[in-house]
C-alpha cells in the first residue's frame, strides 16, 4: 500500500506540474518595443513585436494610454506573419504608452515620448520676433527661453510666456508670445521649450535656428 500511495502521489505530482506549464500566464512571452522612442513634431514611430503561438490568420490589438488619460483604449489592429512577428506604425502628437493584446495575453508597455512644435520667426519689421507652440496637449502660460549661440554654447537672452492663444482646429493647441530683441546683426537664435514647461505630456523642444 506504501508502495501504491507514493506512486499516486508522483503521478499527481506530474499532472500538477504539466497543468502549471500550459497554464501559465503568455504575458511575458508576449514582446514589443518601438523605434524611436522620442518623436518631433509630426514624425512617427514603428512599434514591433511578438505574440508567440499567433500566425497569419491571427489579428494583435495595439491599446495605447496617452498622457493625461488614465485608461488604455484600442489604438488599430496588426496581422501576424507566420513566425508571431508584427508590427505597425503609431503616432499621437502626446506622450503615449502602448501595449499589445492577443487572445488574454498582453504584452509589456513602451513609452514614446512627444516633442512639442517650436517655431521662433522674425517678423517683417523692426527687431520683433515671434515664438509659436503647437501640441495636442495645452502648452498655454508655459515659459519658452529665447536663446543665441555664443562661442560653442546657448545662452538665454529672454524668458516668455505663452500667453497668447492662437485659433487652431481642435485637433491641436497653439499659443505664442510676441517680442522685441536686441541683438547683433546676424546673431543665430533659437527658442527653446525646456522639460519643466513641456512635462507631463512633452519632452524638451527646440526650434529651427534663425538669423537676427
Amino acid at each position: 500500500m506504501a508502495r501504491l500511495a507514493v506512486a499516486a502521489l508522483t503521478v499527481l505530482a506530474a499532472l500538477a506540474a504539466v497543468t502549471d506549464v500550459s497554464t501559465a500566464p503568455t504575458q511575458a512571452r508576449m514582446t514589443i518595443s518601438a523605434r524611436p522612442t522620442v518623436l518631433a513634431w509630426a514624425e512617427s514611430a514603428q512599434l514591433l513585436g511578438i505574440a508567440p503561438g499567433a500566425g497569419p490568420e491571427s489579428v494583435v490589438t495595439v491599446e495605447v494610454k496617452e498622457c493625461g488619460s488614465s485608461r488604455f483604449r484600442e489604438y488599430a489592429e496588426a496581422h501576424v506573419n507566420a513566425g508571431g512577428g508584427w508590427s505597425m506604425d503609431v503616432a499621437t502628437a502626446v506622450t503615449s504608452t502602448y501595449r499589445a493584446a492577443w487572445r488574454d495575453a498582453r504584452s509589456p508597455q513602451v513609452t514614446i515620448r512627444q516633442r512639442a512644435s517650436v517655431t521662433l520667426a522674425r517678423e517683417r519689421t523692426g527687431a520683433r520676433f515671434v515664438v509659436s507652440v503647437i501640441s495636442k496637449r495645452s502648452l498655454w502660460r508655459k515659459r519658452v527661453e529665447v536663446q543665441r549661440r555664443v562661442g560653442g554654447t546657448w545662452q538665454t537672452v529672454r524668458t516668455l510666456r505663452l500667453t497668447d492663444s492662437v485659433r487652431s482646429t481642435g485637433q491641436v493647441s497653439a499659443s505664442e508670445a510676441r517680442f522685441r530683441l536686441s541683438v547683433p546683426k546676424g546673431a543665430l537664435l533659437r527658442a527653446r521649450l525646456p522639460l519643466s514647461g513641456a512635462r507631463p505630456c512633452y519632452v524638451e523642444s527646440v526650434s529651427r535656428l534663425v538669423r537676427s
